[in-house]
């Protein structure tokens, strides 16, 4: 099994394929066969025959000449129902949860619906894809989403985790201030006013630089905790 126009991505597996097997009048007349067709129903067109495939992440459509090709991720779907058609092709109705609609005629759309359903949309399904999902935003320093979907699964813990690695990368982060017209860190402000502190050696005195150091600290470029620290080591205590 394998997708012919359809690029699969790293991790993703094939687990089921489904191939339209109509006779070439069924497929002429755009019908679909009670017994073997595979086809998307486009409303006013009829049907485009093609090949389904399930894969562990996602729904995958092809058509036979590679025309009309498309996907619908596990995550993107609010529910998925087959149907017996009886005389005619089974149903297999795709609701997503921005409000499209996919419609694929099958002849074993119940089955088919049943082992999507079974597979992806029970409990443990749905809680590991979204872990999947949190895991991704993480990977990709979207943090609030992160610790919503976390929450969203009641992993408290999880949530925190994320919580402390953001605050401890904002600690580290750069912050860059505007001083004299120059974009420095505050580590360089900090290094630029203690090496300038010893009176005597024609530089300011004391008291100039730990206003200096105050306005620093008024503007945001330091914390009180590096106000302090900064201030003892200016008096020298």
């Amino acid at each position: 099994m394998s997708t012919k126009f359809t690029k699969i991505k790293k991790g993703e597996k094939i687990i089921g394929e489904w191939k339209d097997g109509s006779a070439w009048l069924t497929r002429k007349m755009k019908l679909c066969s009670a017994s073997a067709g595979v086809t998307k129903f486009i409303k006013g067109t009829g049907s485009i025959h093609g090949t389904i495939f399930m894969t562990n992440i996602r729904i995958i459509f092809e058509s036979l000449d590679g025309n009309t090709t498309e996907s619908t991720e596990y995550n993107e779907i609010e529910t998925i129902k087959g149907t017996d058609g009886g005389v005619d092709p089974d149903g297999v109705d795709i609701y997503k949860k921005n409000g499209d609609y996919i419609e694929y005629l099958l002849f074993c759309g119940r089955r088919f619906s049943d082992t999507v359903n079974s597979k992806f949309f029970g409990p443990e399904a749905i809680r590991s894809r979204n872990i999947e999902l949190a895991q991704e935003r993480e990977k990709h320093l979207d943090y609030d989403r992160a610790i919503q979907i976390y929450e969203e699964n009641n992993m408290s813990g999880e949530a925190g985790r994320i919580r402390k690695l953001k605050a401890e990368q904002s600690a580290v982060k750069v912050t860059q201030k505007v001083v004299h017209g120059d974009e420095v860190t505050k580590t360089e402000i900090k290094d630029s006013v203690l090496n300038r502190s010893n009176v005597g050696a024609g530089g300011k005195s004391k008291a100039e630089e730990i206003k200096e150091i105050k306005e620093l600290l008024d503007s945001g470029a330091i914390d009180d905790d590096e106000f302090k620290q900064m201030k003892k080591d200016i008096l020298g205590k």
